[in-house]
């Protein structure tokens, strides 16, 4: 039974069901930016933009779970997997396997900047944008497959009755003064406990040793292994990014430094937001949760802890957002719907991504000494250059064609 009586919870509902919805409209919008043609030519952009989708899910799939437990409050059933068997099932393999994902693709994506730096032959065999298809897909499969352990073992016990335990608040409102005048008028709450059996569907056994060994490889995927992978090898990426910005020539030197600059944010925002946010939930859900749940406000710590972790996958855009100039900059053309010239410009840049990235670099690097609008007006203008100057060489590749093919006739017509 859905109860909106209590206002606070009802406003509660609103602004979690408001912030939900702005984080998915966020990633959703990061996602599309991300898959814009200029920039969805990078495999390690291309992990970026699975990477929102999966964020998606996992808010998704909290959000559910949070929300039903906050409108069917008088019903008794604070978890929806509790509600039936498929509940159980798809929420939990949702959950084990959106999570997992996540944290795996963070790696995959230092693991792939890491290589594009230190390997001449991965950066320039193995950044095509079908390799990392190939690598996201077969994640996909693979975790998939992993957790169907979860679906196949978990809410398979039937209905159980648990009795439970409300408090029932009772109001006296008579307290007169001695002389039999009414003085005051206030409410006096007695509280009193009723219990009550109700019936629901198992969907964890705090005595299945499977569920425990999934939980404790569950922290391992999604915490423990991912957190030395991508503290170690971010540390590495830095330390070669600002060794090649000392040894760079005056001429590399501020391009070297713009990508030191990207990547240094870009993967240490990911990493710090990812150890701060998912290590404390899952250490205290893997190991102490039943300690914490008999204390007095160990409910309440465990929610929150809870929250903290499913907020890292609302926060995400903002790191894109704030690390890359290329996002901004698509962002701003989003929004302020580009011209026919941009979009001339941009199908030709299509074909030519690593001079686009350059001009993009030379732009932000400009950014601060120019207005908003003259800085519209010099991205516009470089990238209107850059088409006519390919639609330039494509009509003299043309002109040499034509001149080839009309000598190759004026000889045969001089042979004959």
């Amino acid at each position: 039974m859905i109860n909106f009586s209590n206002h606070s919870e009802y406003e509660f509902i609103y602004h979690e069901s408001a912030g939900t919805l702005l984080d998915a409209i966020s990633n959703l919008t990061c996602f599309y930016l991300l898959s814009r043609k200029r920039i969805r030519i990078v495999s390690s952009m291309r992990y970026l933009s699975v990477l929102t989708i999966v964020d998606s899910i996992c808010l998704y799939g909290w959000f559910l779970s949070s929300i039903y437990r906050q409108l069917n409050d008088e019903s008794h059933i604070k978890r929806l997997e509790n509600f039936s068997a498929l509940s159980c099932k798809i929420i939990a393999y949702m959950s084990f396997t959106s999570l997992q994902l996540s944290s795996f693709l963070l790696c995959i994506i230092t693991i792939d900047r890491l290589l594009i730096i230190i390997s001449p032959f991965w950066r320039s065999k193995c950044t095509h944008i079908k390799l990392a298809n190939c690598i996201i897909v077969g994640s996909l499969i693979f975790f998939f497959l992993l957790n169907l352990i979860i679906p196949i073992n978990l809410g398979n016990n039937g209905l159980i009755k648990v009795k439970v335990y409300k408090e029932i608040k009772s109001q006296d409102n008579s307290i007169f003064s001695e002389f039999g005048d009414l003085i005051a008028s206030a409410k006096m709450q007695k509280k009193n406990t009723q219990s009550t059996i109700v019936t629901m569907w198992q969907c964890y056994n705090d005595d299945d040793k499977l569920l425990k060994t999934w939980n404790v490889l569950h922290l391992c995927l999604y915490s423990l292994l991912p957190f030395p992978v991508l503290g170690i090898l971010n540390l590495i990426v830095i330390n070669l990014t600002r060794d090649a910005a000392r040894h760079a020539s005056e001429y590399n030197k501020q391009k070297v430094k713009y990508g030191q600059k990207f990547v240094t944010r870009l993967l240490m925002f990911l990493t710090i937001s990812f150890i701060c946010t998912t290590l404390p939930s899952t250490v205290a859900y893997a190991f102490w949760h039943h300690e914490i749940l008999e204390k007095k406000y160990g409910r309440v710590l465990l929610n929150l802890l809870n929250t903290i972790q499913f907020s890292r996958h609302g926060f995400n855009w903002i790191i894109y957002l704030y690390s890359s100039s290329f996002l901004r900059i698509e962002f701003k053309r989003c929004i302020s719907c580009a011209s026919l010239e941009y979009d001339l410009a941009e199908e030709a840049l299509a074909r030519r991504p690593t001079q686009a990235l350059e001009i993009m670099r030379q732009l932000e690097n400009h950014q601060n000494r120019l207005s908003s609008t003259e800085y519209d007006q010099l991205d516009l203008y470089f990238l209107y250059c850059m088409y006519e100057k390919e639609k330039l060489r494509v009509i003299d590749e043309n002109i040499d064609d034509t001149n080839l093919e009309l000598t190759k006739n004026e000889n045969n017509l001089s042979l004959n």
